[in-house]
């Protein structure tokens, strides 16, 4: 009897024990070669790899490329730079004094700024950088023309400092010295740099140097390793793509590991696929400008009407999926510190309705369309061009908001070419259209009397406002200028801005780093990015291999 106890006792406690198994492993019986779990851990890498669109030239003198543009502010460096603000602040200079009549400007450059060949920075090489470009602008190939056209001589007293002498009727902000300084020992002449196209190899003293080029595959940015300000560690891998917009959607199959869209159907194209994504303002204003050459759009109240009757919120969400943001003028937002958003026009269809009949047009008779006292209708022609999506869209929804006005209106969407050449011949009413303002913030070309605005507009007193914006010397000062203007602007009302677009870049999940985009320095902060790689190892594997995701 005993030994029958401890035989069933024996048989419980291997039942017991074959249960408790079970629970464990996925099959009845155990295996003996079970396989261990993937191991994973990180790496670090200090490449950084981002899409651009063909380079056509790094040359800084004669490139118009967007790209070109960005990557030489990590390449090259100005006298100043413009903060967030659009502020201008020193960079190579040291210290600058203008003279009691503001019309020349010393400058004290940096001691010790070395080039990326080793050579060290002169005030010869700024006069050299000054008749480069004005060279660049006899034959219209350069985009910093403009900056050094008030420029009428630069002389060099040391090899640390110069005076820029302006022109009696040009600007002086040193907003627009911001152009690359050139190496002068690097080329025979200034005519030489010009001449030099795709094959062109940039030397400047910015925090970056040029490892490698090939234009029709990538160019490599490796750390100018005697930048006054520290050793950038990383590399930036520029990879050119067919479209550069299409970089976020190849993040894994290219190991790009940021991209920067300016699409504004950008967040269409990334739905889904859960990526951070971070917005900043570009320099592309969208306008809505009034021919005051005309009746009765030469009348202020009919003008402002028109502003009222747009609902800009509805047009930022559907022709541009949400993509801008507003400023109550064509000036880039925040400008020099400013509030934006203090002066907008909110949208209003019955005070739109109050400033129609104000500047004496209302629907006397019923029939839904505003009439003169003699009871003429006034039928506006809307010019777009016609390729732009998102323009064409936007003036059909202004179209629409001119019915509800009792303002019937033709639209046209014209190839581009026409467009053009309608706007420059005055042969509109309102046009839809778009520009992308300088980084000095001089908006002469849209507001002046003598620079030839679409609009036709003159205003005298604005015009000597503007000249003195161009030419203050003190932040203060310029200021209490910008906001007088803005003043006369916001009032007369020659152009409604619409919305200043956004841009967005776009991190994969490999990135580490916080961009900090400008319109004007979109790598900003760069020198801090890196990535990280999952690495997954399989320690059953016959071969030991990582893979990285």
């Amino acid at each position: 009897m005993k030994f029958r106890l401890a035989a069933v006792f024996l048989i419980c406690i291997l039942c017991l024990t074959c249960f408790a198994g079970c629970g464990e492993n996925s099959g009845f019986f155990p295996s003996e070669d079970e396989p261990e779990a993937p191991s994973v851990s990180w790496v670090e890498s200090l490449d950084v790899q981002i899409p651009i669109n063909r380079i056509r030239t790094l040359n800084p003198a004669v490139s118009a490329d967007e790209d070109t543009y960005h990557i030489n502010q990590l390449i090259y460096e100005g006298l100043f730079e413009l903060d967030e603000k659009m502020i201008p602040q020193p960079l190579l200079a040291a210290n600058y004094e203008y003279s009691e009549d503001g019309r020349s400007l010393h400058i004290v450059l940096k001691d010790g700024v070395l080039w990326h060949d080793g050579e060290i920075l002169t005030a010869e090489d700024v006069k050299f950088s000054v008749d480069v470009y004005k060279k660049a602008g006899e034959v219209g190939v350069s985009l910093f023309a403009g900056h050094v056209a008030s420029i009428r001589s630069v002389t060099v007293e040391s090899d640390t400092e110069l005076t820029i002498r302006f022109a009696e009727t040009g600007d002086t902000a040193i907003a627009k010295l911001t152009f690359p300084i050139l190496p002068s020992h690097a080329y025979k002449n200034a005519a030489a740099v010009l001449e030099q196209g795709s094959d062109f190899i940039p030397v400047g003293t910015g925090a970056y140097k040029v490892e490698s080029f090939d234009a029709l595959k990538q160019l490599v940015l490796i750390g100018h390793d005697s930048y006054r300000e520290g050793f950038a560690p990383n590399r930036l891998i520029f990879r050119v793509l067919p479209d550069k917009d299409d970089g976020a959607v190849l993040f894994d199959s290219l190991q790009l590991n940021m991209a920067f869209m300016d699409g504004v159907d950008r967040g269409i194209l990334l739905d889904g696929m859960g990526l951070q994504m971070i917005s900043y303002v570009t320099n592309e204003a969208e306008i809505l400008g009034f021919n005051l050459n005309r009746e009765p759009l030469n009348r202020r109240s009919f003008r402002q009407a028109v502003a009222a009757a747009i609902d800009k919120q509805k047009i930022l969400d559907t022709a541009y999926y949400g993509n801008g943001v507003f400023s109550d003028t064509a000036y880039f937002p925040g400008y020099l510190g400013t509030d934006s958003q203090s002066r907008l026009i909110a949208y209003d269809l019955k005070e739109a309705k109050r400033l129609l009949k104000e500047s004496g047009y209302s629907d006397l008779d019923g029939d839904g369309f505003a009439e003169d006292a003699e009871g003429n209708v006034p039928k506006l022609t809307i010019i777009v061009d016609g390729d732009n999506v998102s323009r064409n869209l936007s003036a059909q929804m202004i179209q629409n908001s001119l019915a509800e006005l009792g303002i019937p209106s033709n639209l046209e969407a014209l190839t581009k070419e026409d467009y053009l050449a309608r706007l420059a011949e005055g042969d509109f009413d309102i046009y839809v259209g778009g520009y992308r303002i300088d980084d000095a913030g001089d908006m002469r070309f849209l507001y002046h009397s003598a620079y030839g605005n679409p609009a036709g507009y003159g205003n005298a007193v604005l015009d000597t406002t503007l000249d003195k914006l161009m030419s203050s010397v003190d932040t203060e000062e310029k200021t209490e200028l910008f906001l007088q203007a803005k003043d006369l602007i916001v009032e007369e009302l020659p152009y409604y801005c619409l919305l200043y677009k956004t841009g967005g870049v776009v991190l994969a999940h490999s990135f580490i780093g916080t961009p900090n985009p400008s319109f004007n320095h979109i790598y900003q902060g760069c020198e801090t990015w890196r990535c990280m790689y999952e690495v997954i190892e399989d320690a059953n594997a016959d071969v030991d291999a990582a893979d990285l995701h």
